[in-house]
């Protein structure tokens, strides 16, 4: 599998270079991506028919019939093959063109504005010849690819959230969503899917779904462990380039989706019109990002009441604010939820204090997982997954250490399936285990002033000291940049007043 996530890696990366210097990787990638995801898009299209020829009417039941369609229109014109096939005559970014808009176009709700951004026959790329090089170009480079992309190979790789990191990490995309703990490990996604069990006619929401990887192993877990494609997936996501991949991404993907784009602080999509209230779902998963602008100016008015908590503060505050929206979109019987958090938030005090204080007199907190350092890339210190649900059968608060259960990486930690297995286990059995899980009782947890840091409740449990938290390092980071811009203004009202002064004291005549 390694070796295909390779090979598209360097195909990408060549078709990047293969443009004119003139045009920036900020552009040519939505170029390169859209031709791979007709090539994604008509190999599954070919798969779904090869299986419709192999299985007659009478053994398939409506749900089976649905899976095998592909869930999506095929246009012949966007059928990769015959853009191929056609790619020694001219005219090729006419033909492209052409195919991305059929194919939109077919699927409206599904691939809406996903190409808007991408022109084969602008002048931006070139003139009308080398328009036609660079489209022939990329249907020749991932044509070449002769390996047949199924659904099956392209969820198991995660293919786009490959595409996704790729491109992140050249800081092309993803400016706006920085994650704090970015690039989630898929032994992680498959361990939150397992925690959530998400089942047959769920409705699956995650308010920050990057690429949409954890979505999309949340429905993989549906279809695996129940046989079943009737469930929908919804995701929010601020960064209008991840957003398209996410499309992309979710399109390929089996079940239902929608995925929105815009603010989930600020501006929340999955709104009930008719009662104008936040639609709710039965499970809510989330690794929100980090950043000191979160729109804590707009949780102040909110007026879907999701704060009525707290405020969080404006530094660090985001995460309880992904969580404060997270829990009123739990539906009130079925709801659960986990998000991704740094250990931070289970014990500062003030507002965050207040917040958890009012989270655990609710009754809705109900297990907390350390993770392992240094499992998420380009983060070393320690994150958690804090789970949620809007009904439990007791008060009593489960505290699992995982943070030893990994294997060292080449770069970075590794969760195997064996740890994820454990941890699995233990969440379902709740049973007390010497220097690896809690059960504390809600009177513990009073008595420790609902502060939830492991080491009240776990002795094995420690953090590096010599590691500086990576939300801090952000933070300060943010505190440098407040304190020169107040600078600034002080120093304008300085020579503001200044001047003042001297006109007052010509008139004056001082």
């Amino acid at each position: 599998m390694s070796s295909l996530k390779e090979l598209v890696a360097i195909r990408i990366e060549r078709a990047f270079r293969f443009f004119p210097s003139t045009v920036p990787r900020s552009i040519s990638w939505q170029y390169i991506l859209s031709v791979f995801f007709l090539k994604c898009v008509s190999d599954i299209w070919e798969e779904s028919n090869l299986k419709r020829g192999r299985i007659t009417d009478s053994n398939l039941d409506p749900e089976g019939t649905n899976a095998l369609s592909g869930h999506f229109e095929m246009p012949p014109e966007a059928n990769f093959y015959g853009l191929f096939e056609d790619s020694k005559n001219p005219y090729n970014h006419i033909r492209i063109a052409k195919a991305l808009r059929s194919l939109e176009l077919a699927n409206l709700d599904e691939l809406g504005d996903v190409f808007r951004g991408i022109d084969f026959d602008s002048y931006l790329i070139g003139n009308q010849e080398k328009r036609d090089e660079i489209a022939r170009y990329l249907l020749c480079e991932f044509g070449g690819l002769e390996l047949k992309l199924s659904r099956e190979l392209l969820e198991r790789i995660d293919i786009f959230g490959v595409i996704y990191r790729l491109l992140k990490s050249e800081n092309i995309i993803g400016t706006l969503g920085t994650k704090f703990a970015d690039d989630m490990p898929q032994e992680v996604a498959t361990l939150i899917a397992h925690l959530m069990d998400p089942k047959t006619g769920d409705e699956v929401c995650d308010p920050a779904c990057g690429p949409g990887s954890l979505l999309k192993t949340c429905g993989s877990y549906i279809q695996h462990h129940y046989g079943s494609n009737q469930y929908k997936l919804f995701g929010q996501e601020v960064d209008h380039a991840t957003w398209i991949i996410a499309k992309m991404n979710m399109f390929i993907h089996a079940g239902a989706s929608q995925v929105e784009w815009g603010d989930t602080i600020r501006e929340p999509k999955f709104i009930n019109n008719n009662v104008k209230k936040l639609k709710t779902f039965d499970v809510v998963v989330a690794n929100p990002p980090f950043s000191n602008d979160w729109g804590v100016e707009f949780a102040r008015g909110d007026i879907f009441c999701r704060f009525h908590r707290g405020v969080p503060p404006r530094t660090k505050g985001v995460t309880y604010a992904f969580i404060s929206h997270m829990v009123e979109i739990m539906k009130p019987e079925s709801g659960r939820m986990a998000v991704v958090i740094p250990l931070g938030i289970l014990f500062r005090s003030a507002t965050e204090g207040d917040i958890r204080r009012k989270l655990i007199e609710e009754n809705l907190i109900d297990s907390v997982i350390a993770l392992p350092p240094k499992l998420f890339s380009g983060v070393s210190s320690q994150v958690a997954i804090l789970l949620l649900r809007k009904t439990k059968n007791d008060t009593n608060i489960f505290f699992i250490d995982a943070s030893h259960n990994f294997e060292v990486g080449k770069h970075q930690s590794v969760l195997k399936d064996k740890y994820v297995n454990n941890i699995i286990d233990l969440y379902n059995k709740r049973e007390n285990v010497s220097n690896f899980s809690y059960l504390a009782t809600l009177s513990e947890i009073t008595t420790n002033k609902f502060n939830l840091n492991f080491s009240l409740y776990l002795n094995s449990f420690a953090i590096d000291e010599n590691v500086i938290d990576d939300e801090d390092k952000l933070s300060l980071s943010e505190l440098y940049n407040e304190r020169n811009i107040l600078k600034d203004d002080f120093e304008k009202i300085e020579s503001h007043i200044e001047m003042s002064i001297n006109e007052l004291k010509e008139r004056l005549g001082m």
